[in-house]
């Protein structure tokens, strides 16, 4: 089964992560400080995406209580520097994360993706490609929202504004 990787890109947003990389040495690590405000965005980005697909995710007829619903284990996890730069163009991606289907502990199920894409014995119940484009003017949003709040305690805690 394939992957499907979604990337967006944000005009504009290249003379603000310089700008922020600039000044991460005066304020990463100290109390106080957003830790790291583009992987606070990013993260904040993909909120509004996990919702949509939540509430896309198709219900086991047979059994909608059952604790294994796929609506209750759509996740987040950031990707490893190395996973990665396997699928970015190197320098191209600071911060990515990984929206997909935790099942039964940590280990990712593939559960998910044949609800997603179908098997030879079941039809696709497309839920989180449709919501990766229907939220994506949301997730932009939400990230610059999470940008703008976390620039400003740096700026007021470094006495900038």
């Amino acid at each position: 089964m394939s992957e499907t990787r979604f990337t967006v890109q944000v005009d504009g947003i290249q003379e603000t992560i310089q700008a922020l990389l600039a000044v991460a040495p005066m304020f990463q690590g100290k109390k106080g400080y957003p830790g790291n405000p583009l992987r606070n965005a990013v993260r904040a980005g993909t909120v509004p995406i996990v919702e949509l697909a939540s509430a896309k995710a198709p219900v086991d007829a047979t059994d909608p209580d059952d604790g294994t619903r796929l609506a209750d284990n759509i996740d987040i996890r950031i990707v490893s520097t190395k996973e990665r730069d396997a699928f970015t163009r190197a320098g191209d991606s600071l911060e990515a994360y990984d929206i997909g289907y935790k099942h039964k502990g940590p280990n990712r199920s593939a559960y998910g993706g044949f609800i997603e894409l179908g098997t030879d014995k079941m039809p696709a119940q497309p839920y989180l490609r449709p919501a990766l484009q229907e939220g994506a003017t949301a997730a932009v949003s939400a990230m610059n929202e999470k940008l703008k709040v976390d620039l400003a305690k740096i700026k007021k805690k470094l006495g900038l504004g």
